[in-house]
């Protein structure tokens, strides 16, 4: 039997490593005891997004069908992070038709500081977009960010983004993007 477990802490660490033995012992046989409950700091209900990380705004610079249902699309951006740095975003993503106005997509970029500089960093993420009532193309994802900055960019390192999008007709964007705490 296997386990596939998401650590979302350094507490859920020490709890899901604590819970190992037990769990391989009940793969074998049942437990003897009853489990620890859940502290409930980690059964968080809301998750507290407050400014954001990065405001961009940019555009579809290429569309390619590459599959049945499947496009690649490239996009540049200029955008704000945290409310000061100047930046620009480009970067490629792949999606797939999922039906029901739902498209599953994934790809890289890489985001560069605009004071000249050069520092960058690069990131992968995952989105899901859908259509609203109103015709409206919408996009939600998150992002994972890698850097070897030692300015400006350095707290990119390692950092994990959520960010909701609002794309147009003619392929402009605008998007928000949040820093998971």
């Amino acid at each position: 039997m296997s386990f596939i477990l998401l650590l979302l802490s350094a507490g859920a660490t020490a709890i899901i490593t604590n819970m190992l033995p037990t769990m391989t012992v009940f793969a074998q046989t049942p437990p003897t005891t009853t489990p620890k409950p859940i502290p409930t700091d980690l059964n968080a209900t809301a998750i507290r997004l407050g400014d954001p990380l990065l405001e961009e705004k940019g555009r579809i610079t290429s569309q390619k069908e590459i599959g049945p249902d499947k496009t690649e699309y490239s996009f540049s951006a200029n955008g704000t992070l945290k409310g000061n740095l100047n930046i620009t975003n480009i970067g490629t993503f792949w999606t797939i038709s999922r039906g029901d106005n739902v498209t599953y997509g994934h790809g890289q970029g890489v985001i560069m500081t605009k004071d000249g500089s050069q520092e960058k960093a690069n990131y992968t993420f995952v989105i899901i977009g859908n259509t609203t009532q109103e015709g409206k193309p919408v996009f939600c994802g998150s992002s994972v960010y890698n850097t070897t900055a030692s300015g400006m960019l350095a707290f990119l390192d390692n950092l994990i983004g959520i960010y909701k999008g609002e794309i147009d007709e003619t392929g402009n964007f605008v998007s928000y993007e949040w820093e998971w705490k």
